[in-house]
């Protein structure tokens, strides 16, 4: 299989490891298992992942030895939890085909429409958001299209489950379905 073209961008911290405020730059929270599940599958899939975090910017809040810090503490975490070194930058380019982060706010195209919730714009677009969720809706464990909304055990946010399709849905009877799926 060859490598698919371009290269997907994940946060790290709030988005691959747990974060509950800044604890230094060698200080990495846990691991998040579905985003580290996510960047496991498009590795074996030989997609290009690479860690884009503000902790590998030099800036006026943090100097080159703080950097080389965090550096170091990600490549064991990495290492630790992805089985693996990973390429880590602070920069995207036009090569990145999509950004996985905690802080992103999702707009639509050339259009300039919200898709998802922003902490300065409020509410998103319903519309927008029906479109988003058609797009991503997906099993979280086999990736098949999901037909429901639901919490599964042991997750605090609802997750897309699809337990009438698949199998791997909601047993705690949480579900709730989707507007466009066709019963």
């Amino acid at each position: 299989m060859s490598r698919k073209r371009g290269w997907i961008g994940v946060d790290l911290d709030g988005t691959l490891a747990h974060y509950e405020g800044w604890k230094g730059p060698s200080h990495i929270g846990a691991p998040i298992p579905a985003m580290v599940g996510r960047v496991l599958r498009w590795l074996a899939e030989e997609r290009e992942v690479r860690i884009l975090t503000a902790r590998v910017a030099v800036s006026d809040r943090q100097d080159q030895r703080q950097v080389d810090l965090a550096r170091v503490a990600i490549d064991a975490w990495c290492q630790e939890h992805l089985g693996r070194l990973m390429v880590v930058t602070c920069r995207k380019d036009q090569e990145m085909v999509e950004l996985w982060d905690d802080r992103c706010v999702a707009v639509e195209k050339n259009t300039g429409r919200q898709l998802t919730q922003s902490e300065v714009e409020g509410e998103v677009e319903s519309a927008g958001y029906e479109r988003l969720l058609r797009a991503a809706a997906r099993c979280a464990t086999c990736q098949a299209p999901a037909t429901c909304l639901g919490r599964y055990e042991d997750m605090e946010h609802p997750e897309f489950g699809c337990d009438d399709h698949c199998g791997h849905g909601n047993e705690d009877g949480h579900c709730e379905q989707l507007p466009w799926v066709d019963r």
